[in-house]
């Protein structure tokens, strides 16, 4: 009777110390990765938080594909937002989530990143005002618009054969020209551009005024 005590005495030890080491594994859980607002049209601040246990180490690690590293935290500071993280490319962006120094102790989640389009220069209602004549076949003329998302503080005037006849502020619209040169033909011509983009433009022909 008394070695059939010890055994089941041995048996339970046995079992409490497996059940122990079992719960006692680090483990990350409830991983969740939510993207915010973009901040560029490839890359976006996501939130992550997630749930530990037994955690051997104050700090976690991120990485992305290919066990690239991104990011070091502390646990303490969950959930954590990530500024400017890239996207994949792929349909699905990645992170793995592992308590630092612990490659056994992690987590990882795919999700679908927001789409990031950046709002697009533009250049709209462009309107020219033709004024009086001078003596040396030219005309003052006085053009305005409006510019949508400029990538610059300046724009340029063109006339045909891309000829830049003048580099302007926009808080200065409208703007007269006061010597615009006639251009010989039926209807004259320019092109608005915000400077150093050459895809923000637009482009107007008008009746060129008769100054003979």
């Amino acid at each position: 009777m008394y070695l059939k005590y010890i055994s089941i005495s041995i048996l339970l030890l046995m079992a409490t110390s497996c059940n122990k080491a079992i719960v006692e594994e680090c483990q990350v859980l409830n991983l969740k990765a939510i993207p915010l607002s973009c901040s560029s049209d490839s890359t976006y601040s996501l939130k992550v938080s997630f749930d530990h246990l037994f955690a051997d180490n104050k700090y976690f690690d991120v990485f992305i594909r290919n066990d690239q590293h991104i990011g070091f935290y502390q646990l303490g500071d969950i959930p954590i937002i990530i500024t400017n993280f890239k996207k994949s490319g792929n349909k699905y962006d990645f992170i793995k989530v592992c308590v630092n120094d612990n490659p056994d102790c992690c987590e990882v989640i795919e999700f679908l990143p927001p789409t990031c389009e950046t709002e697009k220069c533009s250049i709209t209602n462009l309107q020219v005002d033709k004024g009086e004549c001078n003596s040396d076949s030219t005309y003052s003329l006085t053009l305005n618009f409006e510019a949508s998302y400029p990538t610059n503080s300046y724009f340029d005037v063109f006339v045909r054969e891309n000829k830049n006849i003048g580099y302007f502020k926009l808080s200065d619209l409208p703007i007269t020209i006061p010597h615009f040169k006639m251009s010989g033909k039926e209807y004259d011509f320019i092109k608005v551009c915000v400077n150093d983009n050459p895809d923000c433009c637009e482009v107007i022909e008008f009746l060129s005024n008769d100054c003979k």
